[in-house]
């Protein structure tokens, strides 16, 4: 897809001249934009909905405690869930 998205800048940019080293050149960096793009927009749009831990958490299936950084239990892999 974003091989895809590269050829298509490059022909609306650069038009009949898509031979060139510029050309190339474009469809490089519109591939690397458009993988920078979907990288961001995962991690920000679709990861937010996601709830984090503030601290350390024991995981209520296994009680294993866990670092805050990890969202899953390292011991049972049972994903974070916030206590209600």
């Amino acid at each position: 897809m974003p091989f895809i998205i590269g050829i298509m800048m490059r022909t609306l940019i650069v038009g009949p001249a898509a031979g060139s080293d510029d050309a190339k050149l474009i469809t490089i960096f519109s591939v690397a934009a458009w993988i920078g793009v979907l990288f961001l927009s995962t991690r920000f749009l679709i990861g937010r909905k996601h709830g984090r831990p503030g601290g350390m958490w024991s995981c209520p299936n296994c009680k294993d405690l866990n670092q805050s950084y990890s969202v899953i239990c390292e011991a049972c892999r049972q994903p974070y869930a916030a206590r209600q």
